[in-house]
This record gives C-alpha cells, structure tokens and sequence, in this order.
C-alpha cells in the first residue's frame, strides 16, 4: 500500500468519508518490522495503533508531565504514513 496522506483540516464530508475508509484499510497493512524478522502471524497497523492509543488514555494520568497531545499527534503520524 502506497503512503497514505493526511487530509487537511476543514476538509469536506467526503474527504473524512475516505480518510475512514484509508482508516479502515490499516487492519490489512502488517507492521513491516513484524514482516522483515518473519513473525509468523504480524499484527497490523491498526491493531498497534488502537493498543497504543489505549494505553496513552489509560496510563497518562498516572504520569504527571505527560503531553498526550503530543503522543496523539505521534500516532497519527506513524498511522497516516504508514
């Protein structure tokens, strides 16, 4: 799968159609480390982005300091270039 390109902000109805549908189609794209060192069953980019994001929203506040803005912002930078 080709990189995938962030939509701009103020983008129409159709563009966050298609940005769910690019979303979407992160459950088919395996981690490409996983793929080189030739792990039997790779989990996706989704997979990984869902358990991180999970983990930020329940393990920040237990860390003071902690920017989530700007681990959100990480992961959605890992995920729309993937």
């Amino acid at each position: 799968m080709a990189a995938m390109k962030p939509v701009p902000s103020g983008a129409s109805q159709d563009d966050d159609i298609l940005l769910f549908q690019l979303l979407g189609r992160l459950k088919m794209v395996r981690r490409a480390d996983w793929v080189r060192e030739g792990i039997a069953a790779p989990e996706s980019v989704a997979d990984h982005s869902f358990r991180v994001a999970a983990m930020v929203a329940g393990l920040a506040p237990a860390f003071k300091g902690i920017d989530r803005a700007r681990v959100r912002h990480l992961e959605e930078r890992d995920v729309l270039v993937a």
